[in-house]
């Protein structure tokens, strides 16, 4: 797995991209998970996937999580996996 690949938005959002974390946590947030199970899941401290979060709220300019979830289905965000 290639984890320095970046995930685009799309055409609305040509120069944003997240790392390989920041889409896992945005993915399973979207989903309806929550930070205790995105963490759980992904094996990180809960304050790791809090940061990767943060870090895509601030990118995409979202002052909430319920905002940046809004936006993400807005834009329609799809995170594929990597296949080996």
């Amino acid at each position: 797995m290639d984890k320095t690949k970046k995930y685009t938005l799309g055409p609305n959002f040509p120069n944003v991209t997240l790392t390989h974390r920041e889409a896992q946590c945005v993915a399973y947030l979207l989903k309806g998970y929550s930070e205790k199970q995105i963490a759980k899941r992904l094996n990180l401290s809960i304050r790791s996937i809090v940061f990767y979060i943060t870090s895509v709220r601030k990118t995409l300019a979202c002052q909430s999580q319920k905002e940046l979830v809004n936006k993400l289905r807005q834009i329609d965000f799809t995170y594929l996996p990597p296949t080996c």
